[in-house]
């Protein structure tokens, strides 16, 4: 025999048992999502050329350049 029935109770076992899989689903979601980056991103930054290191050629000197630093004469 009952002598008091509350159906909105929620016992404390079930309570701490639904804030730990709340909790779980945060680090799930963030290590799917990981792996899904890791699965979209390409093997490579950028095509290496090989051609690129020999067609390279010395900047031209700039005009801006002209005040000498070096000159202690007064």
């Amino acid at each position: 025999m009952l002598i008091y029935e509350n159906p909105l109770y929620v016992p404390p076992n079930l309570k701490r048992h639904l804030a730990k899989a709340e909790a779980s689903q945060k680090y799930k979601q963030r290590i799917y999502q990981k792996l899904s980056y890791e699965q979209k991103k390409p093997k490579e930054s950028f095509p290496y050329d090989k051609t690129d290191e020999i067609f390279q050629t010395p900047a031209p000197p700039s005009d801006d350049d002209d005040d000498d630093d070096d000159d202690d004469s007064e």
